[in-house]
């Protein structure tokens, strides 16, 4: 992708990085959603390691 603020679906989609691993696919393969991801916190919520 030409911008350092774009994340390369697996299928060469540019998707900005602030969609990776957000609750929802953005990229038309899915790949910006790999198991793992549960999505943004909200400012209560935390995310355990």
């Amino acid at each position: 992708c030409p911008s350092t603020n774009d994340y390369t679906c697996n299928s060469g989609q540019c998707i900005l990085k602030t969609r990776f691993c957000d609750g929802y696919e953005d990229c038309e393969d899915g790949s910006d959603e790999p198991s793992g991801c549960r999505g943004r916190c909200n400012k209560h919520e935390f995310t355990c390691r």
